[in-house]
Parts: C-alpha cells; structure tokens; sequence
C-alpha cells in the first residue's frame, strides 16, 4: 500500500527501455508506481532496484493486448489505492519488415499492441478518472507516426492511430478534468537499439526519461525528442509526396 499523498501511476511496458527508466525517474520524485508488462523478472529486477533506491512501488504481470488483463489490472489497482492519478501507457514496438514481407497477421499484432493495448487500459481507467474529476492519461507514439518510412508500416500505422485517438480524448477530455500527454520519441539508445546500427541523433535513455518525466509532471500536452530529429520530422511532413519520397529513400540508403 502507497504512503498517503503519494501520487498513484501506473505505467505499462515498465520491465525495461523507456518505461523502466521513466518508472525509477517518477518513484524517485516520489510517485508510487505501478509496473505493469509481461515479463515478471524483468519487472521485478526494475521493482528492487527501485525499493533499493528508497522508492515506493509494486508489480502487475498483464498482457496490456487482452482487455480482461488490463480491466483486472486496473481494478487491482483501484481497489488497493482508491484512486490512479498518472496512466502512462508505454508499452509498444515492432518489427521493420520489408512491403514484400508484410502479412495481415503482423499488421493486426502492430494495432493490438500499440493501438489496443492503450485503449484498453484506457477504457478501464477512464470511470474512474471521470469520478475523481483529476488525473492524467500520458501515451507514448512515436515520431515514426508522422508519415510513412521505409520497412515500417506496421509500426508507423498503429502510432499514427494511436497518435489521432490520444488527440481527440485530449480535446474531449481537458473539460471534465483530465489532462492528456501525448509523447512522441524518436531514437533512444537502448539495450535493444544498442544491437541495431546506429541510429541518427539516438538519445541517451535516462535523459529522455528525465525529459518525458519533466513533460509529465507540467502536464504539457505534447512532447517529441529528439529536439532537432523532432524539428525535421516536422519539416518533412510538410512536403510535396514526390520530394518527400525521394528524400527519404535516399537518407534510408545512408
């Protein structure tokens, strides 16, 4: 049971990369945290690294895919603390597969899990959220979302709906008391990225956890990092179709 007055989140994908280091971060400032993800030890080596730092937290082993694991989650949640101030919905990925190589079956695990795996943790927490008038849903999308890029259809497609369903709840939502944070990273160094070929402008993983975590806590409704690999990204999305294509082909030839 959290000490009284700490904030309750709750964050999925918190076993490792991004959501790992984003719950250390939230704990240390005092946040009681909740670790939710598949892996059981993975989350537990994350929870005892967090005890061991005079952090407050516990662990939830959930497929955030399967909308009766998330529902019990969240209940489990609510029934021990009464309330969820913070629900960062982390938990995400896919793989680069060439167009010749895409099936149906990729693409629907793509939307399951960084689509579905937001919206039914959201569809669980959101009466109570509406009930306390307060709190804070926080997505993690991903610069990949603003428009297509080579060998990623799968990916790009599920954050770009993810991206437009956070944005509307956001709208939807900011009267009744709720705010919404929608981040979009681009590449951070992770032990997973660390086995790829490097990555332009990768960001160093705790300092993008310090920077989300920082975005969170002032409530801003929107965040890209990589500063300048957000600021292209921008950019790009304002081209013409040709330009745009041919450019981009030839920085993926790099």
């Amino acid at each position: 049971m959290a000490e009284p007055g700490k904030p309750i989140t709750l964050i999925t994908g918190a076993s490792s990369g991004i959501g790992a280091a984003l719950a250390r971060r939230l704990a240390r400032d005092g946040d009681h945290v909740i670790l939710v993800a598949r892996r059981l030890r993975l989350l537990q080596e994350v929870s005892e690294g967090i005890v061991a730092s005079g952090g407050s937290c516990e662990i939830a082993v959930c497929d955030v895919t399967v909308g009766e694991a998330a529902r019990s989650c969240v209940s489990e949640a609510l029934r021990r603390h009464g309330r969820i101030d913070r629900l960062i919905l982390n938990a995400g990925g896919g793989d680069r597969t060439p167009a010749e190589h895409l099936t149906g079956e990729e693409m629907r695990a793509a939307l399951e899990l960084n689509l579905f795996g937001v919206v039914n943790f959201i569809e669980a927490a959101l009466p109570a959220l509406l009930r306390q008038g307060n709190g804070q849903i926080v997505a993690i999308g991903s610069i990949a979302g603003y428009r297509g890029l080579p060998r990623a259809a799968s990916y790009g497609a599920a954050k770009a709906a993810l991206m437009n369903y956070i944005e509307s709840l956001r709208i939807d939502l900011a009267p009744k008391g709720i705010s919404v944070t929608l981040a979009a990273p681009g590449f951070v160094a992770t032990k997973d990225t660390k086995k790829q070929r490097a990555k332009p402008m990768a960001m160093q993983l705790d300092r993008a956890a310090d920077l989300l975590a920082r975005s969170i806590l002032r409530k801003r409704r929107y965040v890209a990092f990589p500063r300048l690999l957000a600021w292209i990204a921008a950019i790009m999305r304002l081209l013409p179709v040709g330009l745009y294509d041919r450019l981009i082909r030839a920085l993926d030839r790099r």
